[in-house]
């Protein structure tokens, strides 16, 4: 059995967000060797810089830093409220064993370019690269090549971010090769341990970034907690584009939160291949584990677009990417709370969310070349069925693309009524998410983005309960599928050329007729009727005579099942044989044409009817239509013709047996004519003189032959 009928609508298809740029090109005012601390010319100092007693400060705004080189001894400041433009090229620096920051630049906002291969490594309290509270880093790859980072913290620190006691600042990743470790209590990208609440943000737009954070802290994210304290919480972290790993430590979430009770941020993840691993403790994406404290990490509040979730597998795609805990304990749950602690709100939505939600009124394809909104007042769109069955809908300038999604969707599943035939009545319009044969979209009257997670009686979160009614889309794509075969269940809209222009409709599968195998009986005696024949559609031509068609269920002994994983209705064939009675009623007449039984002349008329000629759905709402209609009208012009000719045949036969008839009773009308009318006086006299006239010539016959007899006696004599 053929697959659902598919129409495709468009729109708003050109206002995809472009994406940001992962390198940048700037030319240094002055190249430094970390080592020596000096720059090309010798200099140990100049325009906003400065390099002493092992520390190279940079504190002027304008002029664009490379620095180069490898130490252990040296390390890099830039001085808080300085906004600077730094290269690093090649350059490794290492303050493991110094107790101090490798890169720190607390306070200031700094761009960030890598060349070549670059490592960043500090000891105790401090980041690799500390840009705490306050700071802003943009991070991008030189032009030309991939540029590489490689930043690991202290024991309070992490890879990328805050220092001890510290969140990190803002963080924008927009390229490069990126790996950051935080250490035991830190986050890979994110705060350091304890106390402090995340107020920076993070943003990765591009690049490839590997996370991994300490032991109680997240992969990006929240830092741990230190001898029972709270936990670091996480500011708000978006992806928007790249490839990331992120890799929580033994209590952390992959992305999120941290130990005790260490708050993720708000998530959103729009694009580009992540992949989140929580701990036993801790979700892949959300919060954290309770160690000593009583609650674990709460969830982040987490919004996926162009994403799914699965409950059952446990598994959240993200812009193609995956987020999984681990096996043990509430840890497993893949996304939502830590161990012990509730659950944020989990949001997934379609992709463009922003733009998806627009009133139609915003969306530029609603508008015609001359700028004319498609729906300056309500418009009402017919959607009509291949038999003629039809319902109307109207959209106002305030619908957003799912309210007209959902009104489509319950015009064809109320009123036309394919909602009697699926066991989901909420598929047959839908915004999809763009990739093959994966679009759906759950209407429902609860709110569509909430998630309810409920707790047992020790307060643990119970992730089963977690339940999600989301949407997917397809790039601003709209599908709507027909639940019966063929082109009975063709699927055609009427109404404002420019509000279709606006919709985009066109058909992205053509529609196929199912096949039967019929045979047919006769009910009362079980004679073979018609041998098993194979009938596409639903009509059987001439099954029993040549003067009737019978018309079955489009759908008799098929099962329409919704298939969650290609988001399509299948049809398949039920067990067992579909049967079914057709009761014929003799509709002829008999007309007796003769003065004798069994002169009589049958007469049977065909139904013409606009049902019986297939008239009564004849749809010219489309060009296609239209054209399917001129053979319709051109077979019912010959059905008609036939029974014309059937009627004049008829009419023929009986002129002729009417002539006849005509002529008996004229001859019969004037025998009995000529009987009534006789005068029996004059036909007795004229009776009785011819008998006198016969009885004389046979006295007379019989003297002549006497005579000759009396002759021969005398000769004899």
């Amino acid at each position: 059995m053929q697959k659902s009928n598919i129409m495709d609508v468009a729109y708003d298809r050109e206002v995809e967000i472009a994406p940001i740029a992962s390198t940048l090109n700037l030319t240094p005012d002055v190249i430094i060797d970390i080592n020596t601390g000096q720059d090309a010319s010798g200099a140990t100092s100049g325009t906003g810089w400065s390099f002493s007693g092992g520390l190279l400060t940079i504190d002027g705004s304008g002029p664009t830093y490379k620095i180069t080189g490898s130490t252990t001894a040296n390390r890099v400041v830039v001085a808080a409220g300085t906004t600077a433009n730094i290269i690093l090229s090649n350059a490794s620096i290492s303050s493991s064993n110094s107790g101090n920051c490798a890169f720190d630049m607390n306070g200031a906002d700094v761009t960030l370019i890598l060349e070549g291969s670059n490592t960043l490594s500090s000891s105790f309290y401090h980041a690799g690269l500390e840009a705490q509270v306050g700071s802003k880093l943009t991070i991008y790859s030189a032009t030309g090549g991939q540029g590489t980072l490689d930043a690991t913290g202290g024991l309070d620190g992490a890879g990328i971010g805050g220092g001890l006691n510290s969140a990190c600042g803002d963080l924008v990743l927009n390229g490069g090769v990126i790996t950051a470790r935080g250490g035991v209590y830190a986050s890979g990208i994110g705060s350091g341990p304890s106390g402090y609440n995340g107020v920076g943000n993070i943003t990765i737009n591009g690049g490839t970034v590997t996370a991994n954070g300490g032991d109680h802290a997240a992969g990006i994210g929240g830092g741990g907690n230190i001898a029972g304290t709270v936990g670091g919480s996480s500011g708000n972290i978006a992806i928007n584009g790249g490839t990331i790993t992120a890799n929580g430590g033994n209590q952390g979430a992959g992305i999120g939160g941290a130990s005790n009770n260490g708050t993720g941020g708000n998530i959103t993840i729009s694009g580009g291949t992540t992949t989140a691993t929580g701990s036993n403790g801790g979700a892949g994406i959300g919060g954290g584990k309770n160690v000593s404290g009583p609650d674990g990490g709460r969830g982040a509040d987490v919004t996926v677009i162009n994403g799914s979730y699965n409950l059952q597998t446990g598994i959240i795609t993200a812009g193609g990417g995956t987020a999984r805990g681990i096996s043990g304990g509430a840890g497993a749950e893949m996304i939502g709370a830590g161990a012990g602690g509730p659950s944020g709100t989990i949001r997934v939505e379609p992709g463009a969310m922003l733009r998806t939600l627009k009133t139609i009124a915003e969306i530029s394809t609603f508008y015609n070349a001359n700028g004319v909104f498609a729906v300056r007042d309500p418009q009402t769109i017919t959607i009509y069925q291949g038999d003629g069955k039809s319902m109307s809908v109207t959209l106002y300038a305030d619908d957003t693309m799912y309210s007209v999604a959902k009104k489509i969707n319950d015009a064809i599943a109320f009123g036309i009524g394919y909602g009697a035939y699926a066991e989901n009545a909420a598929n047959f319009c839908t915004i999809s998410d763009g990739h093959d044969n994966t679009s759906e979209s759950i209407f429902t009257t609860s709110d569509p983005y909430s998630s309810y997670l409920s707790y047992d009686a020790n307060g643990n979160a119970v992730a089963d309960s977690i339940t999600l009614n989301y949407y997917k889309h397809y790039y601003a794509t709209m599908l709507v599928r027909s639940a019966i075969p063929g082109a009975l269940g063709e699927l055609h809209f009427s109404g404002n050329e420019d509000l279709l222009n606006a919709l985009g409709l066109s058909t992205i599968q053509q529609p196929r007729e199912s096949e039967f195998s019929v045979t047919i009986y006769d009910a009362h005696s079980g004679k073979l009727i018609n041998e098993t024949q194979t009938v596409s559609g639903n009509i059987i031509y001439g099954a029993i005579t040549d003067n009737i068609d019978v018309k079955f269920d489009p759908l008799a002994n098929i099962n329409i099942s919704w298939n969650e994983k290609t988001k399509r209705y299948n049809f398949n064939s039920a067990n067992g044989t579909y049967t079914t009675f057709v009761h014929l009623a003799d509709n002829s007449t008999t007309l007796q044409i003769g003065a004798n039984e069994g002169e009589d002349f049958t007469v049977l008329f065909t139904e013409i009817t606009s049902y019986s000629l297939g008239l009564d759905g004849l749809l010219t709402v489309s060009r296609e239509a239209a054209a399917r209609a001129i053979t319709i009208i051109d077979n019912a012009i010959d059905k008609v013709s036939t029974q014309r000719a059937t009627l004049g045949a008829y009419q023929n036969r009986l002129e002729h047996t009417i002539t006849n008839l005509t002529t008996a009773s004229t001859n019969t009308t004037a025998a009995e004519s000529r009987i009534r009318d006789a005068d029996m006086s004059k036909e007795m006299l004229n009776f009785t003189r011819l008998q006198i006239l016969m009885q004389s010539g046979t006295s007379m016959l019989a003297q002549a032959n006497q005579l000759p007899q009396t002759v021969i006696s005398l000769i004899r004599g």
